[in-house]
């Protein structure tokens, strides 16, 4: 009986366990497979900040990845549930290791996305050569140059 309480904690853990959970690796397998939608994008929409740091080596280079809807990673961190200063590093993260910014979501680029004042003022002066860029993009779609 002793034994069978041993096996049976173990069988638990492995369940509960943050870093062993074979059932989200394996819809995300699944997910990664027919959607393009991987665990990092799930962490950066849900806004967990952890899970976005354990995710990002292992994901590092598909960062720029669509998911079905066309949407990459960026576009999840800003439209998704998060805090600001969660949002922030996210955000950093994914553009110091090259994410491609010029993707469209409802025909508006990520900044443009952003709902919070101060995330949004932040982007600006952090990244104003981005913003640059992408305003003139704008511009030039807009006039169809």
């Amino acid at each position: 009986m002793k034994k069978l309480k041993t096996y049976e904690n173990w069988f638990k853990d492995i369940f509960k366990s943050a870093e062993n959970d074979i059932w989200n690796e394996y819809m995300s397998d699944e997910m990664e497979k027919s959607h393009g939608y991987n665990s990092l994008m799930d962490a950066a929409e849900t806004g967990n900040l952890k899970k976005f740091k354990y995710y990002f080596p292992k994901f590092k280079n598909k960062i720029n990845n669509l998911s079905l809807n066309g949407l990459n990673t960026l576009i999840y961190v800003v439209i998704g549930d998060g805090t600001e200063s969660d949002k922030k590093y996210m955000i950093k993260t994914l553009i110091d290791n090259g994410i491609n910014y010029n993707i469209k979501y409802d025909h508006k680029y990520f900044y443009e996305l952003i709902k919070e004042n101060r995330l949004q003022k932040w982007v600006k002066e952090t990244y104003p050569d981005i913003i640059d860029e992408l305003e003139l993009y704008k511009i030039t779609d807009k006039y169809n140059v």
